[in-house]
């Protein structure tokens, strides 16, 4: 997780956000070294007691400037 994203997710940690509603989205490389910082995100806002609307959604980009790849998005379609 980058510096700037542990500094903006640690302000949480000043305001009650219980019951707020929330998901995660991410976007990474699709390659079995590329890093996932989405998962420590969730269980931040679990810990600050937020509803979580959505598993983690992915976003795979084509390369370090984008655009994401090709039905990426239709992750975001609520489960259940």
């Amino acid at each position: 997780m980058s510096k700037p994203m542990k500094e903006f997710l640690n302000q949480f940690k000043r305001f009650n956000l219980e019951s707020k509603e929330t998901f995660v989205f991410e976007t990474k490389a699709d390659f079995k070294l590329a890093g996932s910082s989405g998962k420590k995100v969730m269980k931040i806002l679990a810990k600050s007691k937020m509803k979580i609307m959505y598993p983690l959604i992915p976003g795979i980009v084509v390369n370090s400037q984008g655009p994401l790849v090709a039905h990426t998005l239709h992750l975001m379609e609520k489960p259940g």
